[in-house]
């Protein structure tokens, strides 16, 4: 199954006319904010042993931990790469994956920080005739 890279471009098209990467965008407009400090297309060295292992099944439908050459189930990308995609790619926790949830719960802002106005929210939720 392929899906369709609509989210990739515009993701391309935020940071040509932000003027930046789109990584530095997100933080900007969104993860700083909120105060989502653990957010990031790159998961810094200090704290790459606080990643999620992966599990799954072997052909023995044994449950065995699923690992890359990295450790990690999902590659990180590589430090140099410049490209972010707007669709794939960011690390996150828990806790940060809550606080942008909230944003839905909350009418468009979390503890007193509007990003969305209650409007704007309403549109993202409603089902488009396609």
């Amino acid at each position: 199954m392929s899906y369709g890279s609509a989210t990739d471009l515009l993701g391309f098209l935020i940071a040509r006319v932000e003027g930046e990467p789109l990584g530095a965008v997100l933080k900007r407009r969104i993860f700083d904010p909120l105060g989502m400090k653990d957010t990031s297309f790159l998961v810094p060295p200090d704290k790459r042993d606080r990643r999620a292992a992966a599990y799954g099944f072997n052909d023995e439908e044994h449950l065995i931990k699923r690992t890359t050459r990295s450790g990690v189930f999902v590659e990180e990308r590589p430090v140099e790469m410049t490209y972010e995609s707007g669709g794939q790619g960011l690390w996150s926790t828990v806790d940060d994956y809550l606080r942008f949830a909230r944003l839905f719960l909350g009418d468009g802002s979390v503890d007193g920080v509007r990003l969305l106005r209650p409007e704007m929210l309403a549109r993202m939720m409603t089902n488009a005739a396609i």
